[in-house]
């Protein structure tokens, strides 16, 4: 299954989002456009370690500096007013997010990147919507529906399906 073809599933996780939410149409575009260039960051890390062998904490810090820096700017201008969290609560959530799907996912797939295809790697990042529905469900306690459950089946399904495709070749 092509990744055309995938992200066309992922509104289905976010489906509940659009009826509750003015501003999900901009949430999910730019969900899209950072799973993008965290794809292309992977890229750099397997080209980098294609060069040479590096170790890659260091890598890695370089990257999310860069991201941060890239960034900075369009964030201050666009909304700079709500760029720091208002409370303990939006604290929390934040950490919950950047710990769990942020430096331990992206951890394990940028050390796994010199061992796995790039087309497996750009798979896998698929499931980061998934892992952040899980993480909603099982320790934000959100409600999650069927239609995103759905959502949830069929992207996985269709990771598998590819992965599978890759096989045959």
């Amino acid at each position: 299954m092509k990744i055309p073809t995938l992200l066309s599933i992922m509104p289905l996780i976010a489906s509940p989002e659009f009826g509750r939410n003015g501003q999900a149409l901009w949430g999910f575009i730019s969900g899209i456009l950072s799973g993008l260039f965290l794809a292309l960051s992977m890229v750099f890390v397997r080209k980098a370690h294609d060069v040479e062998r590096v170790h890659i904490f260091p890598l890695m810090l370089l990257i999310g500096i860069g991201g941060v820096v890239s960034l900075l700017l369009p964030t201050i201008l666009l909304n700079g007013e709500n760029m720091l969290p208002a409370g303990f609560e939006q604290i929390g959530l934040l950490l919950v997010y950047a710990l769990m799907t942020q430096c331990f996912a992206w951890g394990l797939i940028a050390y796994s990147i010199p061992m796995l295809s790039l087309a497996l790697t750009g798979l896998l990042l698929l499931t980061e919507p998934v892992a952040a529905l899980l993480i909603d469900y099982m320790v934000l306690n959100k409600p999650i529906n069927e239609v995103q459950w759905f959502g949830v089946v069929l992207t996985l399904g269709a990771i598998y399906l590819g992965t599978l495709r890759g096989t045959e070749r």
